[in-house]
């Protein structure tokens, strides 16, 4: 193929679509370039010469937006987005290497929605998380694509997306998917069908705020089974109430 297309071959790909392929303990190495495209944008830039409108429009729209495209894959090593929010802050602020600025706040209290009192700036590591949560979703609802059943083959053969444990031997992508799917588990709950696939004290299906799990002592045995209910009452209505769940 090599020969007939006239292209080199190439033994070792660091990246592939600006992803990095191979890594090894330190992760921080592996994203430097995000750190370096953002340094350039921000260098370009006179802070100084720029309204306070005009430097909060260009942090949300081009330097928070950089490291999207990396964060849609992986988990971003916590030291260098610190770094990154110390940049947007000093920018913000209009100070550089150079001269530096007061910050009369922290970063944390700028990315407060601008109704709470903040500017709304992004909190990269939380975006990071909720980036990869939608990956963990799409996993979830769409067991017939190529990259689920690929996913599925290695890591959750005998088992569901929402139920695999972590191993010390998984890739970096996919422990960075199941750091997304931690905060998808905090607001999603099983939608009751048979009740054969759900836990009663184990999976999230009640219809309330909360945890969505039952609080109350174990009556039941530990693996029993929503379906259990179902037989017991013929619905999940006052037996399941009085019996099982804590006023």
């Amino acid at each position: 193929m090599t020969a007939s297309l006239g292209v080199p071959r190439v033994g070792c790909h660091e990246k592939y679509l600006g992803l990095p392929c191979f890594y090894g303990k330190n992760k921080w190495h592996l994203f430097t370039s995000i750190k370096d495209k953002v340094w350039n944008e921000l260098s370009e830039w006179k802070s100084k010469f720029l309204s306070t409108s005009g430097r909060e429009v260009l942090t949300k729209a081009i330097i928070q937006s950089i490291p999207t495209y990396s964060m849609s894959i992986f988990k971003l090593p916590y030291s260098l987005i610190k770094e990154l929010h110390h940049l947007c802050a000093q920018f913000w602020w209009g100070g550089n290497d150079e001269k530096k600025r007061i910050h009369w706040c922290t970063w944390e209290r700028l990315c407060v929605h601008k109704l709470n009192g903040g500017m709304g700036f992004r909190n990269l590591r939380l975006f990071n998380q909720a980036i990869l949560a939608k990956q963990a979703w799409r996993i979830h609802t769409c067991p017939s694509s190529l990259a689920t059943r690929v996913l599925q083959g290695f890591y959750f053969t005998n088992s569901t997306f929402l139920q695999v444990c972590k191993i010390s031997s998984a890739s970096f992508v996919w422990r960075s998917i199941l750091w997304g799917r931690e905060l998808l588990m905090q607001g999603s709950r099983y939608k009751i069908g048979t009740g054969n696939d759900t836990y009663i004290y184990h999976n999230c299906w009640l219809p309330r705020d909360g945890s969505f799990r039952i609080s109350s002592l174990w009556v039941l045995g530990e693996f029993s089974k929503v379906s259990l209910l179902k037989k017991c009452n013929g619905a999940m209505g006052l037996f399941s109430d009085q019996c099982f769940f804590p006023p």
